[in-house]
């Protein structure tokens, strides 16, 4: 039987003790290096990775500014068209 005890430090500061190791996720870090989820109550931000975890809580002007920051770059990806080239290519 295994003894030890298991620690959960949140990022408001406060320590739970768990029974039992908390379950881990096998996830292919090949495919996505990084994951990331949204949390809603705290509004915070979680991101994983092979050989990091973290949670960073958010305020509302961090929340409403990363959301800027995607639909920025959605609505400029969305217009972006290249530009056609003025001299056509000449076959040699």
């Amino acid at each position: 039987m295994n003894s030890k005890p298991y620690f959960q430090i949140r990022p408001d500061g406060t320590v739970n003790v768990l029974p039992a190791p908390p379950k881990t996720v096998s996830v292919d870090h090949a495919k996505r290096p990084v994951n990331f989820a949204v949390r809603r109550a705290p509004l915070g931000l979680e991101i994983h990775g092979e050989n990091f975890s973290t949670v960073i809580d958010l305020t509302v002007d961090d929340a409403l500014s990363i959301i800027m920051l995607l639909l920025t770059y959605a609505a400029r990806e969305a217009v972006y068209t290249p530009t056609k080239s003025q001299f056509p290519e000449v076959a040699q």
